[in-house]
């Protein structure tokens, strides 16, 4: 519906799988990769008016499908980024009262090749190109004003799974390959607001062999701080060894870590600190 005096609209909206590729004319000068595929689809309700009595600005049960993102090196390089699959649902709005909430972000599947170059660069941090000509900063002619009061803010649930992650690091001093596979994350309740606990869980497997759980609470304001349970079960280190070499004039030959740990976190005052308790058991060591 549309009314003109005063304005006013609500309705529904649709944009089904949007080929994302067809626009790459409009973006590719700013990122440093080639978008080879990708499916956008964003369903929701809205409701603006714009009568001082009734002002409203509303976005309800909105809805955001990306399917098969495929983002590759620029120049047909390898692949960086491959998403099969991200789903943001229940996604709610006030921009009048300042409020917004997402039920719930996942993404299934998926891998991220991160490479660090000899000269310290990330693959990653390099897609995006900076801008040009920086617009230096204004001179403040009066007091900066008070800082605007932060939304209220809210996600149910941060969902990844069956995800792989590939480093590969060729600023060590011999190149570096760590893989993680299995990766599942789950962070709830994420909101800004004071004292708010999320509780948080990672699990992944360690190539060539091992595995690592993390469980427990995360609270980001107003300082961060975490209390996690972390259990290693089998962590083979020979992975580790060009880090190192830099350290010593000796090379890992074998080596598998199991632990299990207490972690607590503060940065409240000061420094942050960080407080271990558990076991750590080396064993089959070889140097």
């Amino acid at each position: 519906t549309l009314a003109a005096d005063p304005g006013e609209s609500r309705g529904e909206f649709a944009v089904e799988n949007l080929i994302l590729k067809k626009y790459t004319p409009y973006f590719e000068d700013k990122v440093h990769a080639d978008l080879v595929d990708g499916l956008l689809t964003i369903r929701g309700r809205y409701e603006v008016n714009l009568d001082d009595k009734k002002r409203a600005l509303r976005f309800a049960d909105g809805e955001l499908h990306l399917r098969d993102l495929l983002l590759n090196e620029r120049g047909g390089g390898s692949s960086i980024v491959e998403l099969p699959a991200v789903d943001i649902t229940g996604v709610q709005a006030d921009a009048i009262a300042l409020k917004a909430a997402v039920g719930r972000v996942a993404l299934t599947g998926g891998r991220l090749a991160v490479r660090r170059e000899k000269d310290g660069t990330i693959n990653l941090l390099a897609l995006l190109v900076p801008s040009a000509t920086p617009t230096p900063p204004a001179v403040p002619t009066t007091l900066p004003p008070s800082p605007a009061p932060l939304p209220d803010f809210m996600v149910g649930e941060i969902s990844l799974q069956d995800f792989k992650l590939e480093l590969n690091d060729l600023a060590a001093p011999r190149p570096a390959q760590l893989a993680f596979s299995g990766v599942n994350v789950s962070v709830k309740n994420v909101t800004l607001a004071d004292g708010a606990v999320l509780p948080f869980a990672l699990a992944f497997d360690w190539a060539p062999r091992g595995k690592v759980q993390v469980t427990g609470n995360v609270s980001l304001k107003p300082a961060l701080s975490a209390a996690l349970e972390v259990e290693v079960a089998g962590l083979e280190i020979l992975p580790l060894s060009p880090y190192l070499e830099q350290f010593v004039n000796a090379r890992l030959t074998q080596g598998v870590v199991s632990a299990l740990q207490t972690v607590r976190l503060e940065t409240a005052v000061g420094s942050p600190a960080v407080t271990l308790a558990g076991e750590v058991a080396l064993e089959n060591f070889g140097l």
